[in-house]
């Protein structure tokens, strides 16, 4: 099988996707690695308030974005990156009491804040656009292998080296990961970006986004897609346990499907050498994700199930895909880092929303009318978001 040629090609995003890959797969480790530290320390209290700490600073998107436009974007990076390092690898030498651990993992949630819309931003500076989607596609492969693989690896790292053994390895990850960002070239901020205070940035990107349908018109559907797709986070467990009688295997049977849809999609698209329209992508994208939904509401048995959950998981590896390189394509890259915070934030809203929905609508309905709702509702979705993106 041939390489993408972004990958053959161009030894900048090169460099880059696999600082990401490096740094997902520590990722994953250290997440088991905290979350055991957490329920030893307080039990499940612990576990919701280290959880509490990694979603907090995700809120600071756009005030993250902003910095991100004002500064070199591959020094940043590395700073996040070395930053990481410093505050797991303190986590991991001492052991620190919770408090404190918890004060650290809000740090690297806020580093990650600011990495992520860096990295999405420097895409358009690195990548030609015929090749952008090829490239997202390689770094939400990336970033699926962690949501795949990194449990699994992180529970093999604490069973044999312990919890000081798997975080010293997510330090190391970030090491490794900041020094392949050196091969990626300079990334200088726009030249006006220091003639504006730093608040004046932050507003800016807000008025940007209100006054552009296409950034408006996103940032209401990521909120409304990961709301009404994330309710499965909650729901699909009763759907396995309650409708399919399927139990804790059966459930893990619908996870992994989702993911091996989300991982098979990602590859394909890595490896896609033709020029896809985003906007329909990104519609037919939304429309799987409501089908999958739908499909595995109404599902009469386990693999049926199991055929929705895959098809929702590539319905949302391509809608991530697609979103980022509609956005790259039209945002102007002096704003770009605002634009990709904001959208940031209003997934992890989503994220909120999806809990307390699920939450209510389970207390309301069954797990099969709750499925299939969010099914239709996400393709109600899809067919706003053509209309307006159409016409922008």
């Amino acid at each position: 099988m041939r390489l993408p040629p972004v990958l053959v090609q161009n030894p900048a995003f090169r460099a880059l996707w696999a600082s990401r890959v490096i740094s997902f797969a520590g990722d994953g480790a250290a997440s088991v690695a905290l979350v055991v530290l957490a329920a030893d320390a307080h039990g499940p209290l612990g576990v919701s308030l280290l959880l509490f700490a990694q979603a907090a600073p995700r809120f600071l998107g756009p005030v993250a974005g902003a910095l991100v436009d004002r500064v070199e974007q591959r020094a940043l990076m590395r700073v996040c990156e070395l930053g990481q390092m410093a505050l797991v690898g303190a986590i991991a030498v001492t052991l620190p009491p919770f408090p404190v651990v918890l004060v650290l993992v809000a740090g690297m949630a806020g580093l990650v804040t600011l990495f992520t819309p860096a990295g999405r931003s420097a895409v358009p500076a690195l990548v030609a656009q015929e090749q952008r989607m090829s490239a997202n596609a390689l770094l939400s492969l990336a970033h699926n292998l962690d949501l795949a693989l990194g449990g699994l690896l992180g529970g093999l790292l604490v069973a044999t080296a312990g919890v000081r053994g798997a975080l010293l390895v997510d330090a190391g990850s970030f090491l490794v990961s900041a020094a392949l960002l050196a091969f990626v070239p300079r990334l200088h901020p726009h030249h006006d970006a220091e003639a504006e205070s730093f608040a004046a940035s932050v507003r800016g990107g807000l008025a940007y986004a209100r006054r552009s349908r296409i950034v408006r018109a996103w940032v209401i559907a990521i909120f409304a897609i990961v709301a009404l797709a994330g309710i499965d986070n909650v729901a699909l467990v009763f759907v396995a346990r309650e409708v399919l009688d399927a139990g804790p295997g059966g459930y893990g049977l619908l996870v992994a499907a989702f993911g091996a849809g989300m991982l098979v999609t990602s590859a394909a698209l890595a490896a896609w050498r033709r020029n896809v329209d985003a906007v329909n992508l990104s519609i037919a994208a939304i429309a799987l994700s409501g089908v999958g939904n739908a499909v595995t509401g109404l599902a009469p048995n386990l693999p049926v199930g199991a055929v929705g959950q895959g098809v929702g998981g590539v319905g949302n590896a391509i809608q991530n895909v697609a979103s980022d390189t509609h956005l790259q394509d039209h945002v102007p890259r002096e704003m770009l880092g605002r634009v990709f915070g904001l959208i940031g934030t209003a997934a992890q809203a989503g994220q909120i929303a999806a809990l307390g929905l699920a939450a209510l609508a389970l207390e309301l309905f069954s797990p099969r009318v709750v499925f299939v709702a969010s099914g239709v509702a996400l393709l109600l979705v899809a067919g706003w978001l053509g209309r307006v993106l159409r016409r922008a």
